[in-house]
């Protein structure tokens, strides 16, 4: 049976090559250890869409759409 390989799981996480790899002085079950405590950005993101206009109401909302589209309302 093959082992779990850092670059691998960096590279499911959607991370930069190397993000957690390239750390000097990390061995491989720290490199995972790290990887397992991580936050996909791409979830994130995600939870932010989602969450923030019930957090901020439409504030935020309407900010985030003149940086996206740079048209003002």
């Amino acid at each position: 049976m093959g082992r779990l390989n850092p670059p691998f799981v960096e590279w499911m996480m959607g991370l930069p090559a190397g993000h957690v790899t390239d750390v000097p002085g990390l061995s491989r079950t720290q490199q995972l250890h790290a990887l397992g405590n991580g936050v996909v950005p791409q979830q994130a993101e995600a939870a932010l869409r989602f969450l923030a206009p019930a957090a901020f109401g439409s504030v935020l909302c309407d900010t985030h759409e003149l940086h996206a589209t740079g048209n003002r309302r």
